[in-house]
């Protein structure tokens, strides 16, 4: 028997011990704090999908200190025997197999990486295959990254794959390897679709000589997320090591550990991202020592370091890779709800892939997703968990015709809707107990391994044969169910919200339900719950807007969506971002308008009760759309509708920034980075804060972007942050500046700047509803506090004629040359190809809509007017009777507080929705006879 097999018998106990967490002293941990709203975590999840950085080249190190920054308070240390008794099931290996196990070479572990990488290999090589029916093997992958990464080459030092089959066609090198030199760069043109590699020419990377297949005793493999069971990372020195030796507290150290800390977040997310994971194991080794790990979406569970050159206090690792060795694919952490597609459902996936029109917007994301590297799988829901949104808006139909005969309920107040699976669920079908999509590579998805960890995906419904959308995630416990608040919005006929399918919390064939087990030894975190969502519609990002004057008429839908959803169904969204307004092609498209909007992603919601409570826990968001009061004191304030009304402000002026032609081009990375990505850890609190320019932008009634031309567009930009400032007048500012705030030049950032109201090229009718000349003699008002003020601007901005600015190239893809890379967040479609009605037109065929949602019954026709203003008010007067016979708030609708509702004679008289405080209606022409580039706006009569 090898040195390493004695004693291995003293951990047969382990695999007979309870699987009860370690006791803690929740007396000991101090209280939590509440909060007036959860403030967000600010960390990379939150942050960089829109940030003007990206986590490659010069900024890679400072991306995984930010991951690393975000992990502080989600990584649990505990004994090694801990360890394996909560997550490593299994039996211990006999003592025949365990005199295959090899002893660790001390001297090799002490040397450098490489030599480490094959000492690892050659161990782990005997404990892998000391029975039949192994199906893992060791690879040293140091070498050759995967080339469908598009986020950065990144390459553990030795991976644990599965033997056989695809995996192992997709990671092998072959002969024709050879030519490839250490560190070198591959593309997808180097891989052949088939699964094996093309003769690849990398790269030289600093003249270094090319490594062959000997040269490493057959033991290399290239790089494959999609298929790595269990990574190793290797450290050759202590200063460089996620968790450095001799340390009281484990993930203390330097800037070095916490950039090694944050690469095993990077690795971990890697995984999670390009597999279907409930959790994933990891390995690292720092010379002669070892740690093992477990991430799941609340964090990751680190055993206590042990010496690898003692065969006794190696146990722990002989002990965990035997198990890995003989376990299932669910003990290894792989979701059974995913299965691989057989070839019949890849090529049924494929086929109706290419019977799209060529210019569809589906078929070009699909061939994205689909490229070769990305697998396709099978997501199989369970058919209870199959909804009818024609039932929730039977009921909602049923509820406004008996509330308009018995008269108006006697309070607003709308409890949480009942579970999903309700009398109003489709039957189980009798020929098979599930719903089954077929999905390839993510449309989306979030770059840290704990949170939601969102992922989007274009999925193939095999039962209708149709595309549709499905979304993955995993949701704190304590938030409410993304399925059930559509119930809730569509049982009170809110519109341009999405259309579920089926979805719920993810169910297991044995009952059990998916969901993380870090908060088990880490009292401290939340628990997270995996969920799934399967919606009709697949929307167009919002970057593809066509038009300026699209553009305002999609958030107009979306400014709709929420206002009906918070007085009808009494929900808020609080997450407001550039990737939640999404666009369809409108069925009634005219000349002027082919957009309607979407508001989606409503995980995040509270009900109004909720926010009344507050909260203790932190949670995502999208860090740049967020308020700047919210961003200031996290936690500080309630939530509240004026915050998601400023959210929508913020992306409107993002897009302009990134769309159109502005005097702000000059250094404009550093401008959106300073206004939009700013955040810093408030060492007291713990709490991520930023928001400081948009605070003192804000305040000063300065907009965030100066246009170039005098339109609409620029107009209602200047309106919105007029409104702003205004709101922030009425408020007590007090705690949210300092001395930091106040020190901020704006004059600086924003040369010869004025504030709104005293511009030369900005005149006072060119204010829809809200003019300097109104507001100045009066004191400060909470104009954000409805949605009324924002609804006004922006359907002005649609309804009027006028000139909106051409869209131009992205002006962020020009950070792409300095750091920005992938993380700028790219358009789907080209831009010559977003401005093309034809192609629009010609992609609706199947617009995958409900009807429920149409809204305009326009006629918009060259030469003629815009739109028919009396329909359109009409359209408006009766969502506002519905809302105030559906749910009237304690104080009354607006209508009900000024004692009136809209007639037919206010919608022919044109005065619906007019600032009554406003002298004159606005309604005459203006003109510029002296600037010939101006094209004013004009009210159409």
């Amino acid at each position: 028997m090898s040195s390493a097999s004695q004693n291995l018998q003293k951990s047969a106990s382990l695999a007979t011990a309870s699987r009860n967490p370690p006791e803690t002293n929740a007396e000991a941990e101090s209280a939590p704090v509440h909060h007036k709203t959860s403030p967000l975590k600010g960390g990379i999840a939150s942050r960089q999908q829109f940030s003007a950085t990206n986590p490659t080249g010069e900024n890679l190190d400072r991306n995984r200190k930010d991951l690393a920054g975000d992990m502080e308070n989600h990584l649990a240390e505990v004994t090694d025997e801990e360890f394996l008794r909560m997550f490593v099931p299994g039996d211990d290996p006999t003592p025949k197999e365990q005199q295959k196990f090899l002893s660790f070479d001390e001297e090799k572990l002490k040397l450098a990486e490489p030599d480490m990488g094959r000492e690892v290999i050659r161990v782990s090589k005997s404990i892998l295959g000391s029975h039949e029916g192994n199906d893992l093997e060791a690879r040293d992958t140091s070498y050759w990254p995967d080339p469908t990464d598009t986020k950065g080459k990144k390459r553990p030092d030795v991976v644990i794959y599965p033997k056989g089959g695809q995996a192992s066609r997709e990671y092998t090198l072959t002969e024709k390897n050879s030519k490839d030199k250490k560190k070198g760069k591959t593309t997808l043109a180097d891989y052949d679709s088939n699964g094996g590699d093309k003769a690849a020419n990398f790269d030289a990377d600093q003249g270094e000589a090319p490594v062959t297949l000997q040269d490493q005793d057959q033991h290399l493999a290239r790089v494959r997320w999609a298929w790595m069971c269990v990574p190793i990372e290797l450290k050759s020195k202590s200063s460089r090591s996620a968790f450095p030796l001799g340390q009281q507290i484990f993930c203390n150290g330097g800037d070095e550990s916490r950039a090694a800390r944050g690469q095993l977040a990077d690795y971990a997310a890697r995984i999670l991202r390009r597999q279907h994971r409930t959790f994933c194991f990891m390995i690292t080794v720092t010379r002669t020592e070892a740690r093992l790990l477990r991430w799941d979406r609340a964090g990751a569970v680190v055993t206590n370091s042990f010496d690898l050159t003692d065969a006794d206090k190696a146990r722990p690792l002989y002990i965990f890779l035997y198990r890995l060795s003989k376990m299932t694919p669910e003990e290894r952490g792989y979701d059974p709800t995913v299965v691989p597609a057989t070839d019949e459902e890849k090529e049924l996936m494929r086929d109706r892939k290419d019977a799209l029109p060529e210019g569809d917007y589906r078929r070009k994301r699909l061939e994205v997703a689909m490229k070769p590297g990305w697998p396709i799988y099978k997501v199989m829901i369970p058919q209870k968990a199959v909804v009818s949104v024609n039932a929730w808006r039977a009921v909602g139909e049923a509820k406004a015709a008996a509330s308009a005969s018995a008269g108006p309920p006697a309070t607003g107040e709308t409890s949480v809707p009942p579970p999903f699976y309700s009398e109003h669920t489709s039957p189980p079908s009798e020929d098979k107990n599930y719903r089954c999509f077929l999905i390839a590579g993510d449309d989306f998805s979030s770059d840290s391994p704990i949170g939601r960890g969102t992922r989007g995906y274009i999925a193939y419904d095999m039962e209708t044969g149709r595309f549709v959308y499905l979304k993955d995630a995993w949701r704190a416990a304590s938030s409410n169910s993304e399925i059930k608040t559509y119930q809730q919005l569509h049982e009170n006929l809110v519109c341009f919200i999405a259309t579920p399918i089926c979805g719920g919390d993810v169910i297991e064939s044995d009952d059990n339900l998916q969901q993380t087990r870090t908060q088990e030894v880490l009292s401290t975190i939340s628990r997270h719950i995996h969920c799934r969502l399967v919606v009709e519609e697949i929307g167009i990002p919002i970057f593809d807007y066509p038009t300026g004057r699209n553009l305002v008429a999609v958030m107009l839908d979306t400014l709709l969506a929420h206002e009906a959803a918070w007085e009808r169904a009494n929900v808020m969204h609080r997450d407001i971002s550039a990737a939640n307004l999404l666009m369809l092609p409108d069925p009634e498209s005219t000349e002027e308008i082919i957009m309607s909007g979407l508001l989606i992603d409503w995980d995040l919601a509270k009900y109004r009760n909720q926010l009344e409570k507050g909260s203790i826990d932190t949670r995502s968001g999208t860090w740049q759309f967020k308020s700047a009061l919210l961003l200031r004191r996290p936690g500080m304030k309630q939530h509240e509708v004026s915050d998601d009304l400023e959210s929508f402000m913020h992306v409107l002026t993002w897009l302009c920034l990134r769309f159109h032609k502005h005097d702000n081009s000059q250094g404009l990375q550093g401008y959106v980075t300073s206004l939009y990505d700013s955040a810093s850890r408030n060492p007291k609190t713990k709490l991520m804060e930023g928001g400081q320019m948009k605070m003192k932008f804000i305040s000063e009634g300065v907009s965030f972007v100066d246009l170039s031309e005098r339109s609409l567009l620029k107009t209602l930009v200047c309106t919105l942050a007029l409104l702003c400032k205004q709101h922030y007048a009425a408020i007590d500012l007090t705690g949210y500046l300092d001395k930091g705030a106040d020190a901020i030049d704006v004059r600086y950032l924003r040369k010869e700047r004025r504030r709104v109201g005293y511009r030369k090229d900005v005149k006072a009718v060119d204010i829809f509803r809200l003019r300097p000349e109104d507001t100045a003699s009066k004191s400060a008002q909470l104009y954000l506090s409805t949605h009324e003020h924002f609804l006004n601007a922006f359907s002005d901005a649609v309804d009027m004629e006028g000139y909106f600015p051409e869209k131009v190239e992205d002006q962020f893809r020009a950070f792409e040359k300095s750091s920005a890379g992938d993380h700028v967040v790219r358009s789907s479609l080209p831009l010559e190809s977003t401005g093309s009605k034809r192609a629009s037109r010609e992609s609706t065929a199947d617009p995958e809509r409900p009807a429920a949602k149409k809204r305009r019954t326009l006629s918009r026709k060259k030469g003629k007017k815009l739109c028919t203003t009396k329909k359109r008010l009409s359209a408006v007067v009766e969502d506002r009777r519905l809302r105030d016979v559906l749910a009237p708030t304690a104080e009354g609708s607006q209508a009900a507080r000024e004692g009136t509702v809209a007639t037919e004679e206010d919608i022919e008289s044109g005065d619906v929705g007019y600032d009554a405080t406003s002298e004159d209606s606005g309604d005459e022409d203006y003109d510029d006879p002296n600037d010939k580039s101006y094209v004013p706006g004009r009210r159409i009569q």
